[in-house]
């Protein structure tokens, strides 16, 4: 049942659609009335009505000014029908600029017309609650994406400078405040998993992993990256009065954790935790200490602190491979599409454990990180990387079924040949996409200091890149574009009259007034006084 708000000064009107709705026993009900519309204001806040009638002149807010107030400080419900008389028909013109959905003239209202059109305003209802709901989703979707890409990006040292770094940070509101931080490297290990279905899969992964991330929150923050439907790893940050005991805190909370997962989801629970380091941008140097641990692990020793290895082991552990020796080419493959630059990692991938067939370890680790990267910064990664192995057994997981160092570089070679079709196909359409929606950004945020390196920190690319992108794909240059969409919001402002020439240029993050004023004449041809005095004309 739609709730109907009423909006006229005229009580024989009210009391006519009123009757009207009764009438019809549609599903809609008047939940109700008000003569003006700051009354319908307030009925909006306290009844949040659907749809409101209301009538395009009224005494202290008429229809036309409440459906514009509705729309800025509530957004797109409620819809608005609008009640006009003949001689207010040029008004309807303006109220469809404010997106009401349809207007009623009086004098030809009755039934069948008022049901008609609360008809198509329930379905537009509908509409926009189901686009707003799917923008909300996207908008977390996307969120949870890019802060999943900025940590997978921290814990393979894939950064290329600290400001890049504390911008994407920022930007994601992430804090790195900590005297310590301490990576793991998880694996989630059942039975079934081989009788499962991929969805079946998925969601077993997804409910542990969310096990895990309520019961550790009991005992102390930290951040999970998901790598792939077996692994993930946990980033603990530390004050400088728990960092000395972080092991016996880890322990406590892991060991609830790993009987938790056991009894409700029969899955166990192994990882290696690496060294505290003082310093974000060195969790990279403890998630490799955490693979090295990880790769000791026994059944007595599920859960191995880096710490707690003796010397021996350390020195006779597994070495992990480092992939952040590729990380200028990694990240040129994976932001950009670039099938060369991905070629050049992969080969010399291929070439180093073809020339070392017995190094199966580090070849399986140099696969295992490839495919997180693959699944992580790729924006539909995990169905990118699904459909490249559909016809495999076990899909991407078949990894982990590979025994020598030549059957993991072949299954890398599947790998590379399908991300090489999708990065050619999506090269040109993802440049384009990505200029259009770095213009959208910029003209969001015109009332900021928009500088070249902050918004290739939101966009987690390089400043070059960005700059390069905008030499390739749009009329203006980055810093061009930025100028002429400010001064065209300066233009608008300046109409609105509200604001002096100085006040805009403030709020537009010019310098000063004096420097506003230039650029505006450069680009318009006259200053903003002879800009408002020719429309004033």
């Amino acid at each position: 049942m739609m709730k109907v708000l009423v909006v006229d000064d005229e009580p024989l009107v009210v009391a006519g659609v009123r009757s009207m709705l009764n009438n019809l026993n549609a599903d809609f009900t008047v939940c109700a009335t008000a003569s003006n519309g700051i009354t319908a204001l307030d009925l909006i806040e306290k009844e949040h009505p659907e749809i409101v009638i209301a009538d395009i002149k009224m005494p202290q807010m008429d229809g036309l000014t409440l459906a514009k107030t509705c729309r800025e400080r509530f957004g797109c419900i409620p819809v608005f029908i609008i009640l006009t008389s003949y001689e207010e028909f040029a008004l309807v013109k303006e109220a469809l600029s404010y997106q009401v959905c349809d207007y009623l003239v009086k004098l030809e209202l009755d039934e069948q017309t008022l049901l008609s059109t609360l008809t198509k305003a329930s379905k537009l209802v509908r509409e926009r609650l189901h686009s707003t709901s799917h923008s909300v989703s996207s908008a977390s979707d996307d969120m949870r994406l890019l802060k999943e890409q900025f940590f997978t990006r921290l814990l393979h040292h894939l950064f290329e400078n600290e400001e890049q770094f504390i911008l994407q940070s920022r930007d994601l509101g992430l804090s790195f405040t900590e005297d310590a931080y301490v990576a793991s490297y998880m694996e989630i290990l059942s039975d079934k998993i081989s009788s499962m279905d991929r969805q079946q899969q998925l969601s077993l992964y997804r409910n542990a992993l969310q096990m895990t991330e309520s019961i550790l929150h009991k005992y102390l923050s930290c951040h999970c990256v998901s790598l792939d439907m077996r692994h993930f790893s946990l980033i603990f940050p530390f004050s400088q009065k728990d960092s000395s005991a972080y092991i016996s805190k880890l322990t406590l909370a892991l060991t609830e954790v790993r009987s938790m997962l056991f009894n409700y989801y029969s899955v166990h629970l192994i990882g290696g935790i690496g060294h505290p380091v003082s310093h974000p941008l060195d969790i990279d140097s403890s998630y490799q200490d955490a693979r090295q641990a990880f790769s000791l692990i026994s059944k007595e020793n599920p859960i191995l602190f880096f710490d707690r290895i003796c010397i021996n082991n350390k020195e006779n552990a597994k070495h992990t491979f480092n992939l952040s020796l590729f990380q200028p080419a990694i990240t040129q493959a994976y932001e950009e599409y670039d099938s060369d630059k991905l070629k050049e990692v992969f080969s010399s991938i291929t070439k180093l454990f073809t020339d070392h067939p017995s190094a199966y370890v580090q070849a399986m680790d140099a696969a295992s990180s490839i495919l997180y990267l693959s699944l992580s910064l790729l924006s539909d990664g995990e169905t990118i990387v699904s459909s490249i192995f559909q016809e495999t057994t076990d899909n991407y997981r078949s990894l982990y079924h590979q025994t020598t160092t030549a059957s993991v570089l072949d299954w890398m070679n599947t790998l590379y040949e399908g991300l090489d079709r999708v990065f050619s196909e999506r090269r040109k359409d993802h440049k384009h996409k990505m200029v259009s929606n770095i213009q959208a950004y910029i003209h969001d945020h015109l009332h900021e200091k928009l500088n070249l390196n902050e918004v290739a920190a939101a966009f987690g690319i390089s400043p070059n890149y960005l700059s390069l992108l905008f030499g390739r794909y749009s009329e203006y240059s980055f810093s061009e574009f930025v100028t002429r969409q400010k001064i065209q919001e300066a233009k608008r402002l300046l109409l609105e009259g509200n604001q002096l020439v100085y006040e805009i240029a403030d709020k537009l993050g010019f310098e000063n007034a004096f420097y506003f004023s230039t650029v505006f004449k450069k680009i318009e041809g006259c200053s903003p006084r002879e800009f408002l005095n020719r429309k004033n004309l």
